[in-house]
């Protein structure tokens, strides 16, 4: 150890800073410019190592040629006595390690850390240079929230297949110094083997580090050194799905291409890592999980939050049939024609949590009914919009105003024994007053009746008069069988979750009904919006799911030409998995020739056109979007990413700050503002709507 107040050189040591395998750190002060610098010292182990301490200067130099924004910067090298030195900048700070003992990062502020570490990786590797140690010890968190990397190049040691000739923390710990697991746990496979290391080792390293900043636990720990290495050979890292927090499984995309075990799989330039984590950090839709093409997650992330939100029930319609006409109504004796509705939540009057499904089944089932009369000027409120008005209390004109509808169809459902009873009412938005409601009780098996019997009832009652096509359209059944109904309920209620352990039991049941009644088309359609979620969110292997989605899809359009659903699937597949545009063109177009006020179908294709930058043209759907669903917080969400995209910043904002006065919380508008503010350069206002998201 050097004494306080000596010398090397210029440099007077002030303070020890940390001992390390490879060297000694010193805070130091250079009497020449007055300046506080960090100097490490070449242990007195390796004085008499002429090869130790010729390889140590080539790396200095190489390093100090670098210059690089996020790699520490070396000022001087020099030798005194049988010391040798190199002077670096003094950073204020602490290592990642320090800030992980915290507890894991936020994912974006993960994503953002790891694409300027993969900054200055890019700058090394381009240089020939090799880290060989990159762990948390070995980065920098600055005060002023710069990323440092440190050590680069000088803590490199030969591969060997003895871990404690590894370095050891920059900072050592009561538990970490002199102990092998934290340099072990970030070896790659090929270093473990005592293989030659290239950049592709430094990028496995990545991997690890950025697994355990989303997680917070090493991606191959173990109880001893050797069984790290094999975990480290042989195993993969726990999914991010077992964290305790949400991530995106874009993360857990990137990750498992940074630790693949053979380097040729692996992501193989630094500059694309980082790249791709800006774009991901940056992706306006981007809060759930994604799967797909090795070389397509940041356009399947995209996606990936958009189907997830859009969900099953806004695409799919449940053809139900006809029964008694009701009495008329307010609308009737005044002759007034209502052309908006929002069939709200349904209560579950049973009290009985296991019959919730079917209050928001009978809701759903009406929505889609509605959706079926395509000719009526009538403008119905897709289900997973009205769904958040589930568990609040019924203000009916403040529901109409953020709706922008004229009336609310409530109601309440209740299952005793083999009797299902529904009470329905129809709410005039402008004074709070009863239009019309009605009781029906009827025998549960014919359910899908009564919903037809409730939506013929309805459209009277909104003044509209239905025609004979669309009596026939509401008489035909998507299946005659009650139970296979039951079960198709129930996959649609799962879904609903938004979950991944949702979805796997919607299939379960979307199954069963195939099972039940194999020409059951909309249950087709239920698995084929399954299965793509499944893929597109990286629970299911995308090879695995892709194929099961297009198969159920192609099947569903097969029994039943006029469902929308499954032709925005096969293009959203198409588009993400297949990168077939011209295919994925002609099948939303299907979507929107076969529904054109499917609000969905149009959001997803102008989605599609943004990010291929047909701007004009996404914004032209976007429109018709809204015209169909102005209330949708995504789809206005997504106009201002479409605005964003298309260089228009001014529009963005303006279309940003309208979804959030539809809901200040709302974070995706937030974080779609900020990105615009922080393209305009205005930063204050860029992290104040950052801070909100």
């Amino acid at each position: 150890m050097l004494a306080i107040s000596s010398r090397l050189g210029p440099y007077e040591i002030v303070a020890p800073l940390g001992v390390g395998g490879m060297g000694e750190v010193y805070r130091a002060r250079d009497t020449r410019l007055g300046r506080e610098v960090a100097v490490k010292v070449l242990p007195e182990a390796f004085a008499n190592d002429s090869g130790r301490k010729a390889r140590f200067e080539r790396e200095v130099r190489a390093v100090a040629a670098l210059s690089h924004p996020n790699i520490l910067a070396i000022h001087d090298y020099g030798m005194q006595g049988a010391i040798t030195y190199a002077v670096m900048e003094l950073l204020e700070g602490e290592t990642l390690r320090g800030r992980l003992a915290r507890g894991p990062l936020p994912w974006r502020e993960a994503v953002e850390i790891g694409a300027a570490i993969a900054d200055g990786l890019a700058a090394a590797h381009t240089k020939g240079i090799i880290h060989r140690d990159l762990k948390p010890e070995n980065l920098f968190l600055t005060a002023d929230g710069r990323v440092k990397i440190l050590d680069f190049g000088l803590a490199r040691v030969e591969p060997t297949a003895c871990a404690q000739e590894e370095t050891g923390p920059y900072v050592p710990s009561p538990t970490d110094s002199g102990t092998v697991l934290g340099t072990v746990g970030y070896m790659s496979p090929e270093q473990v083997r005592a293989q030659p290391a290239d950049s592709r080792s430094d990028i496995f390293a990545f991997g690890c580090v950025l697994y355990e900043m989303v997680t917070g636990r090493r991606a191959f720990r173990r109880e001893t050194s050797a069984e790290t290495m094999t975990a480290i050979l042989h195993d993969e890292p726990p999914a991010l799905a077992t964290s305790a927090h949400p991530l995106p499984a874009e993360l857990g995309r990137v990750i498992r291409q940074c630790v693949a075990k053979n380097p040729n799989q692996r992501l193989q330039s630094a500059r694309d890592l980082a790249l791709g984590l800006r774009a991901t950090a940056s992706d306006p839709a981007l809060h759930r999980m994604s799967a797909g093409h090795p070389f397509s997650w940041r356009l399947i992330g995209l996606i990936a939050a958009v189907l997830l939100i859009g969900g099953i029930g806004a695409s799919v319609y449940l053809l139900t049939r006809g029964g008694n006409r009701a009495n008329n109504g307010k609308a009737a004796e005044e002759g007034r024609v209502f052309k908006a509705v929002a069939v709200l939540p349904f209560v579950n009057d049973s009290q009985d949590p296991n019959q919730e499904y079917l209050s928001d089944g009978v809701a759903e089932g009406i929505i889609d009914n509605l959706s079926r009369l395509r000719k009526k000027p009538l403008r119905v409120t897709s289900f997973n919009v009205v769904s958040r008005y589930k568990t609040q209390t019924l203000d009916a004109r403040r529901i109409g105003d953020e709706l922008k509808v004229p009336a609310l169809l409530t109601g309440k459902v209740m299952l005793n024994g083999a009797d299902i009873t529904i009470h329905v009412e129809l709410v005039d938005v402008a004074d709070s007053s009863r239009i019309w409601g009605n009781k029906y009780v009827r025998k549960f098996t014919d359910l899908q009746s009564v919903q037809e019997e409730i939506t013929r009832d309805l459209v009277e009652n909104l003044g509209l008069v239905l025609n004979t096509e669309e009596q026939r359209h509401l008489a035909e059944r998507s299946t005659k069988n009650p139970e296979a109904f039951r079960e198709y309920q129930l996959g649609l209620f799962h879904y609903n979750k938004w979950t991944e352990a949702g979805v796997h039991e919607a299939i379960k049941h979307f199954q069963r009904a195939i099972d039940i009644d194999p020409n059951f088309a909309l249950s087709y359609s239920g698995l084929a919006g399954s299965y793509i979620n499944l893929g597109f969110f990286g629970y299911v292997r995308p090879k695995v799911a892709a194929p099961k989605a297009k198969e159920a899809a192609q099947r569903a359009l097969e029994l039943d030409r006029t469902l929308a659903y499954p032709h925005a699937v096969l293009a959203m597949l198409k588009f993400g998995f297949d990168y077939d545009w011209m295919g994925a063109e002609t099948e939303f177009k299907h979507a929107i020739d076969v529904n054109p006020s499917d609000a969905i179908a149009h959001w997803w294709y102008g989605l599609a056109l943004s990010l291929i930058g047909r701007s004009q043209e996404a914004l032209s759907q976007y429109d018709q979007a809204l015209a169909h669903e102005p209330a949708s917080l995504m789809i206005n969400t997504m106009y201002g990413h479409a605005f964003f995209c298309a260089g228009k910043y001014d529009q963005a904002i303006e279309q940003s700050r309208k979804t959030l006065a539809l809901d200040p919380n709302f974070s995706e508008a937030h974080r779609i503002l900020g990105l615009t503010y922080l393209k305009q350069g205005r930063h204050d206002d860029a992290i104040a709507s950052s801070k909100k998201m």
